[in-house]
């Protein structure tokens, strides 16, 4: 037995399309920044060349960690906005997203598009600009398996705002 989720929720992950995002004409990645660059579309600010591969919904828990934080820094004022979502790795397995080498194919610079609940009914949306990205990945947990060798059982995603110079 790996355990389970309490309290769950279903989140919405947009992963990154690193290859589609390099095909796009005039666009692709930053070399000096490696984000995705802005193309000509007849606008002045352009539009991103990030592309994105089909939504990805996971059972999850939410944990506000800093949300809503105002801090005054040397740069002015600047709103905290992070969550917490803690993936059982077994959904995450279910679903296809472990590599060869066995880690997680979710990655820093995956987009969260929206946290549903288990009937599929918005609970809450993150509008894209400024969106609610990845910033890290970790494993933890052990399971709840005595007999056996334990495993990592949870997936840990610190997710934040866009920052410059991150996918």
């Amino acid at each position: 037995m790996r355990g389970r989720l309490i309290q769950r929720l279903v989140c919405v992950i947009r992963q990154l399309d690193a290859v589609a995002t390099a095909a796009v004409p005039g666009g692709g990645f930053d070399p000096e920044f490696d984000e995705p660059i802005q193309v000509n579309d007849g606008t002045q600010a352009g539009s991103s060349s990030r592309r994105e591969k089909a939504a990805l919904r996971l059972p999850c828990q939410v944990d506000r960690q800093g949300w809503g934080i105002d801090l005054i820094t040397r740069g002015g004022h600047e709103e905290q906005s992070s969550i917490i979502l803690t993936l059982h790795m077994q959904d995450v397995e279910d679903k296809g997203l472990i590599g060869s080498t066995g880690a997680p194919t979710i990655m820093a610079g995956d987009r969260i598009e929206a946290i549903e609940d288990l009937s599929g009914v918005l609970q809450e949306s993150f509008p894209d600009p400024p969106g609610l990205f990845v910033n890290t990945v970790e494993r933890a947990g052990h399971g709840l398996n005595m007999a056996g060798t334990p495993r990592f059982n949870l997936l840990i995603l610190t997710c934040g705002p866009a920052r410059q110079g991150a996918p």
